[in-house]
C-alpha cells in the first residue's frame, strides 16, 4: 500500500510540474508571436516556479492513500511515471491556462504593462493554486476524496493565495518584481476564471467516469 502511494504521489508532483511548466512557457512564446510584449518577467517566473510550483508540489506529496489503492491491480514494472491517460488532462490544463492568461493580459496593456504583467502573474498562480486539487487524484472526483482530508493542499491554497497579495500589495516587494495595483474587483475577477480549471477538470473526470461505466 505505501509503494502504490509513493508511486502515485510522484506520478501526481511529477505531472503538477510538467503541467504548469509547459503553460509558462506555451504562454510565453505564444504571446511573443503574436507580437505582445513578454507577459512574464524572469523574476516573476522565478516566484512562480520556486515559490508557488514549490509549495504547491510538497503538498501534493503528502497525498494519503485512497481507498481503492489496494483494489488496483499490481503496475507493470515497465510502467512510466507518465502515461497516455495523463494526457488529456495536460491538453486541457495547459490550454485553459494559456488561452485565458493571454486574454486577460491583452486586455490589460491597455492600461500599462505593469499591471498587464501583474494581472497575467495572478492568472498564472491562481491557476496553478487551483490545479493543485485537480491532481489530487486523475480519477476520482474531489468531492468523493473529501476536500479536507489533505490538510497540506489546504495549507499551501492559503499559503500560496496569502504570498501572492503579498507580493503584489506590498509597496517594496512590488517594486522589485514590477507589479502594478489591481482593484478588488479586477482581483476576484482573474481569481473566478482561473477557478475555472478546477470545474472543467472535475466534469471531465464525471464524463469520463460515466463513459466508462
Amino acid at each position: 500500500e505505501e509503494g502504490r502511494t509513493v508511486f502515485r504521489n510522484v506520478r501526481r508532483t511529477s505531472f503538477y510540474l510538467i503541467t504548469t511548466n509547459i503553460a509558462e512557457d506555451v504562454t510565453i512564446v505564444t504571446s511573443l508571436i503574436m507580437g505582445l510584449p513578454l507577459p512574464l518577467l524572469p523574476i516573476q517566473l522565478l516566484y512562480l516556479n520556486l515559490v508557488s510550483d514549490g509549495m504547491n508540489n510538497i503538498a501534493l506529496s503528502m497525498e494519503p492513500a485512497h481507498e481503492d489503492v489496494l483494489n488496483q491491480p499490481p503496475k507493470d514494472k515497465k510502467e512510466g511515471i507518465l502515461n497516455r491517460a495523463l494526457i488529456p488532462f495536460l491538453v486541457i490544463s495547459v490550454g485553459l491556462m494559456v488561452f485565458a492568461t493571454i486574454p486577460i493580459f491583452n486586455y490589460f496593456l491597455l492600461q500599462g504593462l505593469d499591471k498587464a504583467r501583474t494581472a497575467a502573474f495572478v492568472s498564472m498562480t491562481m491557476f496553478q493554486v487551483f490545479n493543485v486539487f485537480n491532481m489530487r487524484s486523475l480519477k476520482n472526483s474531489l468531492f468523493k476524496l473529501g476536500i479536507f482530508t489533505n490538510k497540506w493542499v489546504i495549507y499551501s491554497f492559503i499559503a500560496s493565495l496569502v504570498l501572492m497579495l503579498l507580493v503584489i500589495y506590498l509597496p517594496w516587494i512590488s517594486d522589485l518584481f514590477q507589479f502594478d495595483y489591481l482593484t478588488v474587483t479586477e482581483l476576484f475577477s482573474i481569481v473566478g476564471i482561473a477557478s475555472s480549471i478546477f470545474f472543467i477538470i472535475e466534469g471531465y473526470k464525471f464524463v469520463r467516469n460515466k463513459w466508462r461505466g
